[in-house]
């Protein structure tokens, strides 16, 4: 890579320099890795991946500690306007960052394939509540929205010491942005829930997340990953007690009706048991995973359920893909294989961002501008945003006034009118039909009964 020290009227100048005067005065080393030298918001590098040409001179990377950031996007907000958003162009990186990821690729990871891919549609369900058809998977940007999805790239990036406490937050700050909050406590959820399948996945390199994974439930968990059943003995070793199921409860048996309607009537008993929701929802999840297991066929059984059990969705995404004959990826088709396409998606540091904006950058810019979709982007309606490199998170973008958020999900609906007036339409074209129906046969002399 090439690399080159400056200071911020440099810069200026190098960006309004249109035909590459700037390298005679500049001269841009090759390097294998970035110097070590502090680089404030005043004297930084510029990074490119080959020698900088007359023809086009902005780099890949710009490195500026953390502390300094938002500094130089306040900066650059005015002095390089002319490219805007700048990281959409390159990235504003520190060294250390830079460093690190120089070389990286995504890594394998132990959790089974289905595992991560129902955890993440699983999300997407509990965001539509419970219905799949309204997920709006054009182009890959609902699935990109969730915590789930970001999770599972900074797993394959090694993001894992940094993850569960600083990207979380900008994820959640991401969605707050596009005025569809997720509540804190959602947000520690999914944490939760995640923390036990790095666990389960012999993944936990943050010591002082050990604490709040239980065993019992990585031990339920491996249980039920091999035997596709969570023993009686072991629910009572996790529950204390508090959860007393007999044994044809926890294997649903009979016909595809006949277990439907078992699930049904133990949902219903469960909801009203005074133990707390954490244990709620597990236990329903599991409970809903034995009528198809290996698939999130029957999701809708929970939607009665979910205030009281918040996150009995994402459990049941835990279940789905864990179980050792799980059929994910024939149950959901098409939606699963672009959540798998999208994980795998292999970048480079020394490649420029796939994204609309930075997280850092659209925090300043949102200050200074009164709708997001003045911000350029790919996608109509749809911001992707970097909450970290390679890690893209999507937004919809909607008017100031507009209160309601899908969030990447498509609903239709039609008002009273509307369908009142498609109604006198159809009636109008059925009453011209049928009067071009008679004036045909008129001209065959003959009359319309009896006639096909």
């Amino acid at each position: 890579m090439w690399i080159l020290r400056i200071n911020r009227s440099q810069l200026v100048e190098i960006f309004k320099d249109g035909g590459g005067s700037w390298l005679n005065s500049y001269a841009p080393s090759y390097v294998d890795i970035l110097p070590g030298e502090p680089c404030d918001s005043n004297n930084f590098y510029l990074v490119w991946n080959s020698q900088p040409s007359k023809n086009y001179c902005i780099p890949i990377a710009i490195i500026v500690d953390k502390e300094f950031q938002k500094d130089f996007f306040a900066w650059s907000l005015t002095y390089l306007s002319h490219i805007s958003p700048l990281s959409s162009y390159c990235r504003i990186i520190d060294s250390n960052t830079f460093n690190s990821l120089v070389g990286c690729t995504p890594t394998n990871i132990k959790l089974p394939e289905a595992a991560y891919v129902s955890v993440i549609a699983a999300e997407l369900l509990g965001y539509v509540d419970g219905n799949l058809g309204n997920i709006n998977i054009t182009h890959g940007n609902a699935y990109s929205s969730t915590f789930s999805f970001a999770r599972v790239r900074a797993k394959f990036y090694q993001y894992r010491n940094a993850f569960p406490d600083d990207l979380s937050n900008v994820w959640w700050r991401t969605r707050a942005l596009s005025n569809k909050k997720i509540s804190r406590d959602y947000l520690g959820t999914l944490s939760e829930i995640w923390t036990c399948l790095d666990a389960f996945d012999n993944d936990l390199q943050c010591t002082s997340l050990i604490s709040v994974v239980e065993p019992s439930v990585i031990s339920a968990l491996e249980e039920y990953s091999i035997k596709g059943v969570i023993s009686p003995a072991t629910i009572k070793k996790l529950y204390k007690n508090q959860i007393i199921l007999h044994e044809p409860e926890l294997g649903i048996n009979g016909t595809l009706e006949s277990r439907v309607t078992s699930v049904e009537k133990i949902l219903s008993q469960l909801g009203n048991r005074r133990t707390n929701d954490k244990n709620i929802s597990f236990i329903s999840a599991y409970i809903v995973s034995q009528i198809s297991p290996g698939t999130l066929d029957h999701f809708e059984i929970l939607k009665p359920y979910s205030e009281n059990f918040s996150s009995a969705y994402l459990w049941l995404g835990v279940f789905a893909g864990l179980h050792p004959q799980s059929r994910v990826f024939q149950s959901l088709g098409n939606l699963s294989n672009r959540i798998f396409r999208d994980l795998h998606r292999d970048e480079h540091i020394l490649e420029r961002p796939q994204s609309d904006i930075s997280y850092v950058e659209l925090d300043i810019i949102s200050s200074h501008i009164k709708d997001l979709r003045s911000i350029p982007s790919r996608h109509h309606g749809y911001l992707d945003i970097e909450i970290a490199p390679f890690i893209v998170s999507t937004i919809k973008i909607s008017r100031n006034d507009d209160n309601i958020q899908p969030d990447l999900f498509s609903k239709e609906s039609l008002s009273n009118k509307d369908i009142q007036f498609a109604l006198y339409e159809l009636e109008d074209s059925l009453r011209r039909a049928e009067q071009v129906k008679k004036r045909l046969f008129s001209f065959l002399g003959g009359s319309t009964r009896g006639r096909r």
